[in-house]
């Protein structure tokens, strides 16, 4: 029993309430946590919390019926070999075979990785722990040799890493197609993105760039790292406005002290109440465009923050989402594609279920609030999705989350066609 809980393990009813609880937390996570969750953050003592209680209550009747039965026993022994496997499985089907899975691929995968785990720790982590001398290990190999051999195999692993990063990955084994994206750099697409901005957006300021233009039409553009490159694409559509820009990275353009917060910028809330106000007490007739990433649970946020903006009478754009694939970046994604798949260039078996789900629980309540939802969905589809120019083959986005200069040019003249000002 641990120290200082004694009391509570005596008591069976005690200690299985609190193995019950415990358990309940750690299952909400499970079921609840999502990628839409401000993760790390505080909402992590969650699962922990269960953790914790689950400990200190020890082997309560609820822990020896739920936890102490043979299956779970037989799991918890197999435990390690079952981490060390199944990710790696479940990444490498998902690059080959798509990133949606069936119910029955996903039962099919849940049995190979359990397989594949008890023979890991059968054929290696049984033969090879060692004793309680320490001396060798279960198999009999002296602890010296496994000690010498693994040290050899990782300095092998470490030189043959080595040269793949330094020769880009052999690439005489890829088509020439293939062999020029790997030239791409998106920090440097980033880097010419960020002068473009503080190169034409002038003078600069506390919160925002530019200042206001009596004569012209203006459009007062605020977010996140979005706005990097919705600049560039603002200049290309509407070329006779003038466009003043304010962004932080991670950092939504919204009210909320709660939701706009971010772990690259600790000044978010400060910094949104002044551009906010600064938005607030511009002429009634400027333009206000907000791009920045948008998730379900940044979406009452956004809206409150567009409904206010709309009572002060401003004319509001909202720039969609796109985060269509998984796993993979575009770059990869396009050097695997020339490597093995069709010609024809059809991405449906990289995307994200519903690729584009978040139109749907934005479009229309930002609509009903006056303002302009500008979604993404037909500027990366014409019959199937791409994420590269049909006619040049150059990537419209690097990571699929920003546009690159040259798709960022594009999409001005996207925004343009199907987006004229009022």
């Amino acid at each position: 029993m641990l120290p200082g809980f004694t009391a509570l393990q005596r008591s069976s009813r005690m200690s299985g309430a609190t193995t019950t609880v415990g358990l309940m937390l750690i299952l909400f996570a499970c079921v609840k946590f999502n990628g839409f969750l401000p993760l790390p953050g505080i909402l992590v003592l969650v699962p922990v919390l269960g953790a914790m209680l689950v400990l200190l209550a020890g082997p309560s009747p609820v822990a020896r019926i739920v936890l102490m039965n043979p299956i779970m026993s037989w799991t918890g022994k197999i435990s390690f070999s079952l981490y060390l496997i199944h990710w790696p499985m479940v990444v490498f089907y998902k690059y080959y075979f798509g990133a949606s899975l069936a119910v029955v691929e996903q039962c099919a995968l849940f049995v190979a990785i359990l397989l594949a785990g008890t023979l890991l720790n059968r054929l290696v982590e049984q033969k090879y722990r060692l004793t309680h001398d320490g001396k060798a290990t279960a198999n009999g190999v002296a602890a010296r040799t496994v000690i010498i051999g693994t040290l050899s195999a990782a300095g092998l692993i470490i030189v043959a890493s080595a040269f793949l990063i330094l020769s880009k990955g052999w690439p005489s084994r890829m088509p020439t197609e293939a062999r020029a994206l790997l030239n791409l750099h998106p920090r440097s697409d980033m880097l010419k993105r960020k002068a473009f901005l503080e190169e034409n957006c002038l003078p600069k300021g506390d919160v925002f760039c530019g200042a206001h233009q009596a004569a012209q039409r203006n459009i007062l553009l605020l977010g996140d790292s979005r706005v990097l490159d919705m600049y560039i694409a603002l200049k290309t559509a509407y070329p006779e406005a003038n466009i003043q820009a304010s962004y932080a990275m991670g950092c939504p353009a919204v009210f909320s002290p709660d939701i706009g917060r971010s772990d690259f910028f600790p000044e978010c809330h400060q910094f949104n109440q002044a551009r906010l106000q600064a938005v607030l007490q511009a002429p009634v007739e400027d333009i206000v465009f907000i791009a920045q990433e948008l998730t379900e649970w940044r979406g009452p946020a956004v809206l409150e923050t567009i409904k206010r903006l709309r009572q002060a009478g401003k004319t509001v754009y909202l720039l969609g989402d796109f985060r269509f694939l998984e796993q993979r970046s575009p770059i990869e994604l396009s050097i695997d594609m020339l490597r093995f798949d069709s010609p024809d260039g059809d991405l449906k078996k990289y995307l994200l279920e519903n690729p584009f789900s978040l139109d749907a629980g934005y479009a229309d309540e930002v609509t009903a609030l006056g303002a302009v939802y500008i979604s993404n969905r037909n500027f990366f589809y014409d019959g199937k999705y791409h994420f590269s120019d049909r006619a040049t083959g150059n990537l419209l986005t690097h990571d699929a989350k920003h546009l690159t200069v040259f798709g960022a040019r594009q999409f001005g003249g996207y925004l343009s066609k199907h987006y004229p000002l009022p």
